[in-house]
């Protein structure tokens, strides 16, 4: 199971899932428009955006597998 550290605190999310699925699960509130479980995440609205340590620019929650190891901010 991956490990991350969100907003400085450490959590550990199943494999295999977006950022923002990762955040929803743990009660952490990240906005979005487009985002639907019935539907392919495309990241079209680009309103869940979340700073990735060591990433140069913003990244797409509901596009964006979770990575063992992943530091994310979500108010920055």
């Amino acid at each position: 199971m991956p490990r991350l550290i969100v907003n400085d605190e450490p959590m550990q999310f199943q494999a295999g899932i977006s950022i923002l699925d990762a955040l929803q699960s743990a009660k952490v509130h990240v906005p979005h428009l487009c985002h639907d479980e019935r539907l392919a995440a495309v990241g079209a609205c680009r309103l869940c955006l979340v700073a990735v340590h060591g990433v140069a620019h913003p990244v797409a929650a509901c596009t964006t597998p979770i990575a063992d190891g992943m530091a994310i901010a979500t108010h920055t």
